[in-house]
């Protein structure tokens, strides 16, 4: 299954690339030590990789681990490294093919430097590295033809209804505890299916991603094997599996027992509300924050990925070595190589990007901006980095105009697509490709990528909307000026410059715009509230219909384009109404806004798309999805494709210098200093 299992053949036969680590048993011992055959019964996930390596003992070889965790075991504070690792580890590098970098054998030690800009949080590159997705593919294609086991193995029935996991057999948390089916079990039954942390169950656990779907079934079959079942078939369901942590982060359920209202102790669970600002019962709360999947606020919080959270400050963050971390190298080195990460917490992009320029940071992606590119260059050699051009998972700079902001102008214009249409062919792609991506960017190629502000001007006159104020704002029917706030938070540096373009393209045309900045934290809670009328938000398309697929639906972190049409359908087709107490259904943000025809028809699509797994139905329907969005101008894209800048230390090895950005920056494991002063 794994193609980096070969080298693993070659490879651990050179005796001499093992000198260096710690432990090796002689042939005797080790052959003692071989794993009864029980140990690679079904139950586990198979593997070849594991046998190679039990060949390889018997000659008298063992795994490797990192010298601090050898020091740790002789002092008696770890077991050994095979007792931490699961009977098959995973095995090299999947995710990263070879055309974009080959693996080195990696040298153990030292710090790697982050930057983030979230006080009291980290979650930009320090939280995607913690990412272990469920199964992997290759260079986030998504594209199930590579896909691969990561924590779990995969068989997928031939009516792509029945879903069987299998699991590393003995593979732990960052912790020592076991992760096994009970920890499964756990979050099905008292996360997914508590009605306090899960009051309306997900489209992702629906048949068919359908908000309407029927909830699918567990069934554990051992301790390592446990089976998901859908009542109609969900063919795109593995398409999640392959992004971030997939559809669920695990987390030791004997350690979220702690702080579940339904089995941690009283007094101690009233101890934690009370030390994090809730009200008593307001568990859920709690719950949210250490299971945040997005932004790590507690430390020693059991974990799956390659580092642990230890320290948290308000300018400094510390990451340690998982000693469990089931990966080894293609050499039988347990990952990661590098010992510790230390994220330096700063108040903004803009501060980011100084420590950069400083040289005070070893791996950057989150932050560094396109616009900044000529000061990250001048700087580049004397502070002893790279700027690395990769290619971008996302557009960053999409214009997102909200179709259900209450506001009664607004609701004159908005809905009619040709006003949208006029919005759209007012924006100066050129300005904003040159200005704010620094020429990295190409026009919209799924949207439509048309700038002719003749056009917009003659059909906004069309529509009636040609007598304008004092102020210049044109007019709607009634008589109201139309006005758009751009509401931004500096989460990317592209944000702000590309809302200034496009407010003043439309200024230009009569439609009066400002743009107003909100600390991040508002900002959100404004989007959820229906109360931002416009913003410049990121999207994923058209490079996958599966990861982030509430972009196109109206929902990132956030709902951008339409919330009260989401609304509508949670309200109606998912659950909403049913588990609903005393709910004022006069008021919009509960019971929504009805869509239009077109809105139901792209969901209808969505449906369509994650039930089957065919590759050609596949592209069919998505580009069915594509041009509903394009037709309907739902949202406005400045451009895309776009490529972004990765910076990285001179002495870090084993960094991929092509594909994607994200996807380079989330193989931290396989980091290493080739430079031995940083080790």
């Amino acid at each position: 299954m794994r193609k980096t299992l070969t080298y693993l053949l070659v490879a651990i036969a050179a005796v001499a690339l093992l000198s260096a680590c710690a432990g090796q048993p002689d042939a005797e011992e080790a052959a003692a030590d071989v794993p009864a055959a029980a140990d690679t019964s079904e139950e586990a996930m198979p593997s070849s990789t594991y046998e190679s390596c039990l060949e390889a003992q018997a000659a008298g070889m063992s795994f490797c681990e990192a010298p601090m965790l050898a020091a740790m075991v002789e002092a008696g504070e770890l077991p050994p490294v095979d007792e931490r690792l699961p009977v098959n580890p995973a095995v090299g590098n999947n995710r990263i093919p070879e055309w974009q970098a080959v693996m080195e054998r990696g040298e153990y030690g030292g710090v790697l430097r982050l930057v983030d800009f979230d006080a009291g949080s980290i979650g930009h590159d320090a939280g995607w590295i913690s990412n272990e997705p469920w199964v992997e593919t290759e260079d986030i294609a998504h594209d199930f033809a590579t896909m691969t086991g990561n924590i779990f193995d995969l068989e997928i029935s031939d009516d792509d209804q029945e879903f069987t996991f299998h699991m590393r057999k003995g593979m732990k948390f960052s912790n020592g505890a076991d992760f096994d089916t009970e920890d499964v079990q756990f979050f099905w039954d008292h996360i997914l299916h508590n009605e306090t942390l899960t009051p309306v169950i997900g489209t992702t656990w629906r048949s068919g991603n359908s908000p309407s779907g029927n909830v699918g079934t567990l069934e554990v079959i051992d301790r390592y094997t446990f089976k998901i079942s859908f009542d109609q078939p969900y063919g795109g369901w593995p398409g999640l599996f392959t992004y971030g942590s997939g559809p669920h982060r695990f987390i030791d359920s004997d350690y979220l027992k702690k702080i579940h209202g339904d089995f941690a102790d009283p007094d101690e669970l009233a101890a934690l509300l009370d030390q994090h600002g809730f009200e008593a019962g307001e568990w859920n709360r709690l719950f949210g924050i250490y299971g945040s999947t997005n932004r790590q606020h507690e430390t020693g919080l059991p974990s799956l990925g390659p580092y642990v959270l230890t320290e948290m400050g308000e300018t400094l963050a510390v990451m340690e070595r998982n000693p469990y971390y089931f990966k080894v190298d293609e050499w039988g080195q347990q990952l990661p190589y590098i010992d510790r990460l230390e994220i330096s917490i700063v108040p903004d992009v803009n501060a980011a990007t100084l420590k950069i320029i400083a040289g005070e940071v070893d791996m950057a992606r989150r932050g560094v901006n396109a616009a900044d590119m000529a000061l990250y260059i001048q700087n580049a050699e004397e502070q002893g980095y790279e700027v690395v051009i990769l290619d971008m998972h996302a557009s960053l700079g999409e214009i997102y105009l909200n179709m259900t902001y209450a506001d009664e102008a607004w609701q004159e214009v908005i809905n009619d697509v040709e006003f949208r249409k006029a919005l759209s062919f007012a924006v100066d792609r050129e300005t904003i490709i040159d200005a704010v991506y620094s020429d990295l960017a190409e026009l919209p190629q799924t949207m439509d990528p048309t700038t002719d502000v003749a056009q917009a001007e003659a059909i906004l006159d069309s529509l009636g909307l040609d007598q304008r104020n004092d102020d210049g704002c044109r007019l709607t029917p009634s008589g109201l000026p139309i006005e758009i706030q751009f509401n931004f938070t500096p989460f990317t540096g592209e944000s702000l410059p590309t809302a200034e373009i496009a407010a003043k393209n439309w200024n230009d045309i009569g439609i009066c715009t400002t743009v107003k900045q909100l600390e991040q934290n508002l900002f959100l809670t404004q989007a959820a509230a229906n109360e931002t009328q416009a913003m410049v938000w990121w999207a994923h398309y058209p490079r996958w219909p599966w990861h982030e697929s509430g972009d196109y639906i109206g929902q990132a972190w956030q709902r951008h384009y339409a919330p009260l049409w989401m609304a509508w359908y949670d309200w109606n087709l998912a659950g909403g109404k049913e588990v609903a107490e005393n709910p004022d259904e006069t008021d919009p943000l509960i019971v929504g806004v009805e869509p239009p025809q077109a809105y139901k028809d792209l969901r209808t699509l969505q449906t369509e798309l994650f039930a089957t797994s065919n590759a050609a139905d596949h592209a069919r329907i998505w580009g069915e999805m594509i041009a509903i969005f394009r037709d309907n101008h739902f949202w406005i894209s400045a451009a895309d494709p776009l490529k972004n800048p990765l910076i990285v230390n001179d002495g870090l090895g084993n960094v991929a210098k092509l594909g994607f950005q994200i996807q380079s920056a989330n193989e931290a494991e396989f980091y290493y200093w080739q430079d031995e002063t940083r080790r």
